[in-house]
């Protein structure tokens, strides 16, 4: 019993863990076995956006970022206002909305 436990706490916790990483060269967005990699220098827009489209956010209160030519995503920090203040440190040509 113990064992299944345990078992399905690290499957639950591959599944269902959402986080968000900047480091020197790229936003890293990780939801479950799935990982994205953004470079910094293809960020071009930030804006804070309320949406019920399903996205890697964990909330209807996200970050909408804008990156390369047409791309975008939408995550939900936990504190999204030192979220973009770190991702403006790293991006100065990041254009806040």
């Amino acid at each position: 019993m113990y064992s299944y436990l345990v078992q399905y706490h690290l499957v639950d916790d591959l599944w269902i863990s959402t986080y968000y990483v900047i480091n020197e060269k790229e936003l890293i967005v990780r939801t479950g076995p799935a990982s994205k990699s953004i470079p910094l220098e293809s960020i071009s827009k930030a804006k804070p956006v309320r949406s019920w489209v399903a996205s890697t956010a964990t909330s209807i209160h996200r970050i909408e970022i804008h990156y390369s030519r047409y791309e975008y995503i939408q995550i939900s920090p936990l504190d999204q206002k030192a979220f973009l203040r770190e991702l403006q440190h790293r991006c100065p040509h990041l254009q806040l909305q």
